[in-house]
């Protein structure tokens, strides 16, 4: 696993002779100790014996499968015929509509090239054709009843043949069972006699769900026989999938884990939480050519397991992507971005943004800004981005992802807040390596994000000559209504910014030549002005800087006007908390009006 590309840990011959250094090497996720307790589990068990490797797809199962066989290679007391059986190439060519009997017939080719089996007695030329005749007569199914083969592609329905295959499944049984008893009491490996079979089954989650049920079936009543174990590398919900699709979603809540349970004696999970996810990372990045120290491990770690989680094959994507963007970086960018810790760190994220969520990301490029960045970790906000539907579709704990994601901008944010004199708050100056991170990648040509009210306040500066809303504004910025989680602010031409909040529009923020800047808000005065008395617990408070607006034809949205530079000078050391009261009041009126 240690390779940035999608190969699953395997060992030659030459590696066997050293195992232990060998798997210690290759064995960057820990999982050593567990591929040797299922081998030497494997050496004692009662026959037949089923093992199931479960796991999602990318989680290492087929590393797993490898480091086992491994083991038992290198085992000096004892031989083990070891076969192995890939289910995607059948399905790659295919024949995947007979999967379980086409396999069957796979494995009994490589179990006669294995031994090389004279079948001087015939026990080959035997059992391949009682298979063949199954595979030529029948479509396999659980309950012993077939549909002749020859009709399936008939539409006649007195073409079609209905069979008894109990009698054709029994001979096939007792001649593979004879078979496998010729092997173990007349082959051997390196002179060594054959002590049982262990058949290792990979890929099983990469075929349709219903053939890969069908195999599990196949290999359960052709195949379940003495000194066999088989080991499958196999995800339960892909059984689950599969006994939908053939018996129903009903039979499959009722029976379901009973069918798995009785064809996997013993379940195996692969046991990602205790992966060496570190050193797995920093490994493949090393690989990479990406310098990370031990100390700076802490944040890979951090911002892997939110995003793309603890999956090794995600992981590589990752990887593969990082070192991608860097090699367009070196050879040919014409921007100049230092290879520095720091933006090591932001390039690794955003990958991971993007790999991982590729709607959230596609919003966050459109406006990476401080504002963006706090909308995202509000979960109401976040059900409101363009597509996010998608992303919840493919997320079985949607509450789970929501709380990933703030994590994600949270550990983020930590990153980007370096300046001391502005902690808590984003900067544009902190935000320019992503900017220009996200240009060398090709991400977007943009060189300058602004937010609308960053442009807004530039046009009140040229508007207000003689500076007379300079404090007002900055009281403005410091209250809810500009850091306030789920706030948005839309440019509406070049006199006013819309104020969105939760998607809804609550009020306006305009600027004219004649006067520099006014506020207005979307609820009626009164009830602002009762509402304000109220929250400020009856205090002698003044209300003069709330009026009804008397111009309609002003441009911008609300009825209600609110004079900053009055609150100013009213309110000097309450002026904040005055503005978050309002901002609260106006809020609790929309929540009003959508419930």
């Amino acid at each position: 696993m240690a390779n940035y590309n999608d190969t699953p840990v395997n060992f030659s011959d030459r590696d066997i002779e050293r195992l232990s250094n060998s798997i210690e090497t290759h064995d960057v996720l820990n999982t050593r100790d567990y591929a040797m307790a299922l081998a030497e589990f494997i050496k004692v068990c009662d026959t037949p014996m089923t093992i199931g490797i479960q796991g999602d797809w990318g989680m290492g199962k087929t590393s797993m499968l490898n480091m086992v066989q491994a083991f038992l290679k290198a085992s000096g007391d004892k031989q083990y015929g070891l076969i192995d059986f890939n289910t995607w190439h059948y399905s790659l060519f295919g024949q995947d509509e007979y999967l379980g009997i086409a396999a069957i017939r796979g494995i009994l080719n490589r179990l006669r090239k294995q031994f090389d089996i004279s079948d001087d007695k015939g026990l080959m030329e035997k059992t391949s054709k009682a298979i063949g005749k199954v595979l030529k007569s029948t479509q396999f199914s659980a309950f012993g009843v077939s549909m002749n083969a020859g009709a399936m592609n008939k539409p006649d329905p007195d073409n079609v043949q209905f069979e008894d295959i109990s009698q054709l499944m029994l001979s096939f049984k007792t001649d593979f069972r004879n078979l496998i008893d010729h092997i173990i009491t007349n082959c051997t490996i390196d002179g060594k006699p054959i002590d049982r079979i262990v058949f290792f089954i990979d890929d099983l989650d990469r075929v349709k769900p219903i053939k890969a049920l069908e195999l599990l079936e196949s290999l359960k009543n052709f195949l379940d026989v003495e000194n066999c174990v088989f080991m499958l590398a196999v995800d339960y919900e892909v059984v689950q999938r599969g006994m939908a699709e053939k018996f129903g979603v009903d039979l499959q809540k009722l029976s379901g884990k009973s069918f798995f349970d009785k064809i996997i004696q013993l379940p195996f999970t692969m046991p990602s939480t205790s992966y060496n996810l570190g050193n797995y990372i920093k490994q493949l990045l090393a690989n990479a050519n990406f310098k990370v120290t031990d100390r700076e491990l802490n944040f890979y770690e951090e911002i892997t397991t939110v995003t793309v989680g603890r999956n090794p094959r995600s992981i590589k994507r990752v990887i593969n992507y990082v070192r991608l963007i860097r090699i367009i970086r070196k050879e040919y960018s014409t921007i100049d971005t230092k290879d520095s810790a720091k933006n090591r760190k932001i390039l690794y994220a955003l990958i991971c943004m993007q790999v991982a969520w590729p709607e959230i990301f596609n919003f966050f490029v459109k406006s990476p800004t401080p504002t963006t960045i706090k909308n995202i970790e509000n979960w109401e906000y976040l059900d409101q981005i363009p597509f996010i539907d998608k992303l919840y579709n493919r997320t079985p704990n949607i509450d789970q992802l929501k709380a990933n994601i703030s994590a994600f901008f949270d550990i983020f944010f930590e990153l980007l807040d370096t300046e001391e004199d502005s902690k808590g708050v984003l900067t544009r100056s902190e935000l320019k390596p992503v900017w220009d991170i996200l240009r060398v990648a090709r991400l977007t040509v943009e060189k300058d994000f602004r937010e609308p009210l960053d442009v807004f306040t530039d046009i009140v500066h040229k508007n207000d000559r003689k500076g007379e809303f300079k404090k007002a504004l900055k009281i403005y910025r410091q209250s809810k209504w500009a850091t306030g989680s789920g706030i948005d602010y839309k440019l509406s031409g070049k006199r006013y910014v819309t104020i969105v909040y939760n998607r809804k529009q609550i009020g306006s923020l305009v600027t004219l030549v004649t006067r520099p800047l006014v506020f207005r808000i979307d609820i009626d005065e009164f009830l602002l002005k009762e509402g304000l008395i109220d929250e400020m617990e009856k205090e002698d408070i003044y209300t003069g800087f709330i009026n009804a607006l008397q111009k309609e034809s002003l441009t911008g949205y609300g009825d209600t006007l609110i004079d900053l530079d009055d609150l100013y000078k009213h309110h000097k050391s309450q002026s904040v908390r005055v503005l978050n009261i309002l901002f609260q009041l106006v809020s609790r009126q929309i929540e009003k009006k959508i419930l």
